[in-house]
């Protein structure tokens, strides 16, 4: 009976059953005893697998080399790698021979330890007692490296493995490859896929699913979906892990639709979501700032009986911070400490960035100290977050404290923290200390990056010295750094700053001929800079570029062209494009408001600039009180006082603005 129990893999039975076997002093076989060492190994018990070994030897019955091996193997489950060495030890001394099974199992072992110097140890130790280590020892000690930290050298087993005669199998390359990812190392994972296919091993699911996870690493939602058809195309369904990969991807793109749409699909295939799925998600709520989904996603995880995790929690942080939310990530935090569940690092440093985001800067210090009181330690991310939140209140001071504060603490600065130091000189707008921050980006023997010339360039706009910003420009592209449309969208700012839509127009047609394309922040600025050169024509040409190239204008876009518009008093245009605004499904903003009122009036029709500010104010749009003074002002240039008065005393009211005396 015991042994059909044992069969069937029914642990518990078969344990009540040993038991009461025990007690009544009955006699059990070998192939008992191995059977119930194997049950309690596969479900997870390596301390009753030990027992049940000890009381094999106790009752005179010698365990064989199959009862260590397993013994061993499930030592595997919790990486206790001390015990397996005993269990080998013991096998040895029983004059028993160990097997390629148990040298196996031993490297695996030693794997899951992330111990790689006993795992070489094994197989030299295995080569000495004349049994060849095999594909399955090569693929543990991969993962040994891998585990340790070392790509380099688990990839180098690969030559090892040439140089013994043992080819690698799928499971050797998918351990590569999930290496690579855990790394980040994307280029590296493509090769050895590639390299895999090349020598016509074919991918398994876990190789796929690893491949998946390089490119969520790496936020590359596009190939990640093509691996992902790939893998259905080799007639492998996907599981819960390849789900969460591709959703993962989705958020780090910032695609929150697709990430979405990839979670229905889980859905429908009845795949069970979890924290990592929901975490997932809210993180892509978090890049698009988006709360309100966030939130439903939260409430959705608990209808389906999921708890929230802290990596939850900080992603809705993220979110908040975003958003620009300082009550609901209060809130959110709040929630956290209702469930028990306790502040890490990342969750301080989410909320830095709220705070940051709410130019609060005494709060965002706040929370370093509240950092120190838990006896957390803060990383590099955590004064990256700091410095950057000096930048809304241009507190460069309190940078370079705070930089002084993490050389001290020992944390090296990287380009990010110079790169937000920038960005606090610039606020500052202290060219001189801009530049003083990238000599120092040298002198610590990193490389700036296109973030690190764009916040230099941006410092020289800012303090309106186009010539030095076009000189940073010349040394991005010695460096051979490629600029981004970030980099030519500042350069046709600084010309704007200048009046000068020639230079403007020679950026924006050296940015096409990079390759570089352009974005609605560009082509605001080219307008906007071909309208202050005075060359309005070309400012709506540009406009109707825009359009012809389907980059959605927005309601900035439109108070540039209705600007211009005003600039040679022409009403027909403008009233044209403030049509196109509102078809457009865009809500005019104060800037267009203005600009239309001040056109009518500059034209003589205050009929029109009245009837557009009554139609404002019955839309629900709120209006400024000096778009009101402007109307005000006009009609009493016409020398009609009262009537200007009694017209908008109504509205000046419904806005809660006092009429200018």
């Amino acid at each position: 009976m015991l042994d059909v129990v044992v069969f069937h893999g029914r642990a518990v039975d078969a344990l009540e059953l040993y038991n009461s076997l025990r007690q009544s002093g009955a006699v059990l076989s070998s192939r008992t005893y191995a059977g119930l060492i194997q049950a309690c190994a596969s479900a997870g018990r390596l301390e009753k697998s030990l027992e049940i070994l000890h009381h094999m030897r106790e009752a005179g019955n010698t365990p064989n080399v199959a009862s260590y091996n397993i013994a061993i193997s499930a030592c595997a489950r919790t990486g206790d790698l001390i015990t397996a060495l005993q269990m080998f030890a013991a096998l040895q001394a029983a004059g028993l021979r160990p097997c390629s099974k148990t040298y196996n199992g031993l490297v695996h072992v030693s794997a899951k330890a992330r111990d790689p110097a006993t795992a070489e140890e094994v197989i030299r130790s295995m080569r000495a007692a004349g049994i060849a280590p095999d594909v399955y020892s090569y693929t543990s000690l991969v993962q040994a490296h891998s585990k340790a930290g070392n790509l380099a050298k688990a990839i180098g087993v690969l030559q090892v493995m040439r140089g013994a005669g043992v080819t690698p199998n799928e499971f050797t390359y998918s351990s590569l490859i999930s290496a690579c990812a855990r790394h980040g190392d994307l280029q590296q994972a493509e090769a050895l896929f590639a390299r895999m296919q090349g020598a016509g091993v074919q991918p398994n699911l876990y190789t796929f699913s690893a491949l998946l996870s390089a490119y969520a690493r790496a936020g590359n939602a596009t190939r990640a979906e093509q691996v992902f058809r790939s893998m259905q195309e080799a007639g492998l369904r996907g599981n819960e892990v390849v789900y969460n990969s591709l959703i993962s991807a989705c958020a780090k793109e910032g695609d929150l639709e697709k990430a979405l749409r990839v979670f229905e699909s889980m859905q429908r295939l009845q795949l069970k979501a979890d924290a990592f799925t929901y975490s997932g998600l809210i993180s892509a709520c978090a890049r698009r700032g988006d709360v309100e989904t966030a939130e439903m996603l939260l409430e959705g995880m608990a209808q389906s009986g999921i708890l929230p995790n802290v990596a939850t929690f900080n992603s809705l942080l993220n979110a908040c911070a975003e958003a620009g939310s300082l009550e609901k990530a209060l809130e959110v935090v709040e929630k956290m400490q209702a469930m028990g569940l306790a502040a890490d690092l990342l969750t301080y440093t989410s909320l830095i960035k709220v705070y940051s985001k709410a130019n609060d800067l005494e709060k965002a210090l706040g929370v370093l100290e509240a950092i120190q009181r838990d006896g957390i330690s803060p990383n590099v991310d955590t004064y990256n977050s700091l410095i950057g939140a000096c930048a809304s209140t241009a507190s460069l001071a309190e940078a370079k404290g705070l930089l002084e504060a993490m050389r001290e603490a020992g944390i090296k600065p990287d380009l990010y923290t110079y790169n937000s130091l920038i960005n606090v000189c610039t606020k500052a707008r202290s060219l001189k200390k801009a530049r003083k921050v990238f000599g120092d980006i040298q002198e610590a023997g990193l490389v700036p990056d296109v973030t690190t010339y764009n916040s230099l360039i941006n410092a020289c706009v800012k303090t309106g010295d186009l010539q030095a910003a076009e000189e940073v420009f010349l040394d991005m592209q010695e460096a051979g750094v490629q600029a981004d449309h970030f980099t030519y969208t500042s350069l046709i700012g600084a010309c704007a700053a200048q009046r000068d839509s020639l230079r403007a127009e020679q950026i924006f047609f050296n940015m096409h001929v990079a390759g570089v394309e352009p974005n609605e922040f560009t082509y605001n600025s080219f307008i906007h800079a071909c309208a202050e050169a005075g060359d309005f024509a070309r400012a709506l040409e540009v406009f109707e570029h825009m359009q012809q190239v389907r980059i959605k204008a927005s309601d900035v876009t439109y108070a540039i062209v209705i600007n211009a518009c005003g600039k040679t008093n022409d009403a027909v245009k403008a009233e044209e494009v403030f049509v196109d605004m509102q078809k457009a499904g865009l809500q005019p903003n104060d800037d267009v408001c203005k600009g239309m009122i001040d056109l009518y009036a500059e034209t003589g029709n205050l009929a029109k600039a009245e009837t557009l500010l009554c139609d404002m104010q019955i839309a629900g749009f709120r209006v400024s009180e000096s778009t009101h003074n402007l109307l005000i002002n006009a009609w009493a240039k016409e020398g009609d006082h009262v009537s200007t008065n009694d017209r908008l005393q109504t509205g000046m009211k419904r806005t809660a603005w006092k009429i200018a005396s």
